[in-house]
């Protein structure tokens, strides 16, 4: 593709993700962690309108006349709708009927391995107001959203802007040794559908989890959905915490470390081929 950046989804993700989401001609999609837009041209390419966003103004605007659009126009596909925001209760602004809005909500949130979230906020504890010169080119300032914040907002927001029936459709990077279905994000609207997994690593592996909307969002009980929501988060805080060589929340991975995570994952796959080979004969 013309435009491409370290966290692009996998092609063949990107599809299989689509397909999970069952998009089709004429569904609404959202990817709120859109980054350079891999999970929307599967769903623009199948017939879906679709719209994106993301924190940061950078990857938006693109590079050397190139940005996500480019990608669009590579494939002869519609482009999308993308604007800047977050999903934190703070940052997101879509407003949505009782009814919902979106199809489905497909998306790769940034979880600290490759490219830490954001979200909007300062890290100051005394906040000046901008100068009104300043105020028509002025880009907000953006504090570290960690990852078990992340996901109840994701879930919580799913809920209330996906249509009855719609689907949230994610990746969540896990420990493999201490990874069990109760980390995952629960919420009394969605019920998970399809939940599976993708090595990584030896210790580190993603889930690709599918969510569907079974119960209409009351937006009198907001505060009882995230309370239940955070429940499951303190969970994924405490019990999924990655092996800090592979950068934990807000750092970067060294060369010695991607190639030791190389490394680790071609010694998996052996593995995996001798058991198989193993089980077979």
């Amino acid at each position: 593709r013309n435009f491409l950046g370290p966290t692009s989804t996998e092609t063949e993700l990107s599809f299989l993700m689509a397909n999970q989401a069952k998009a089709g001609k004429g569904k609404i999609i959202l990817d709120p962690f859109v980054g350079t837009g891999s999970l929307l041209i599967p769903c623009t390419y199948f017939g879906s309108y679709c719209y994106g966003a993301d924190i940061d103004a950078r990857i938006l605007e693109g590079k050397n006349s190139k940005n996500a659009f480019s990608n669009f126009d590579q494939y002869g596909l519609q482009k999308p709708d993308l604007w800047r925001m977050d999903f934190s209760p703070r940052g997101c602004c879509i407003r949505a009927p009782p009814e919902g809005l979106f199809d489905a909500i497909v998306c790769d949130p940034p979880y600290g391995i490759r490219a830490g979230a954001r979200k909007s906020g300062s890290r100051r504890k005394l906040i000046k107001p901008v100068p009104e010169k300043y105020k028509e080119n002025h880009i907000p300032q953006t504090q570290v959203y960690e990852s078990y914040d992340l996901m109840p907002d994701l879930v919580d927001n799913a809920a209330r802007l996906l249509v009855q029936g719609g689907r949230l459709v994610y990746l969540l990077p896990v420990a493999t040794e201490t990874y069990t279905d109760d980390v995952l994000p629960k919420h009394p609207c969605m019920k998970v559908v399809a939940n599976s997994e993708d090595f990584l690593t030896m210790k580190i592996s993603r889930r690709l989890v599918t969510m569907e909307k079974i119960l209409s969002y009351d937006i009198n009980k907001q505060d009882m959905y995230r309370q239940e929501t955070r429940k499951h988060a303190n969970l994924l805080k405490d019990n999924n915490e990655l092996p800090g060589k592979y950068g934990t929340e807000g750092t970067k991975l060294t060369k010695a470390d991607r190639r030791a995570m190389k490394k680790e994952t071609r010694e998996q796959r052996r593995k995996r081929k001798v058991e198989k080979l193993t089980t077979d004969s």
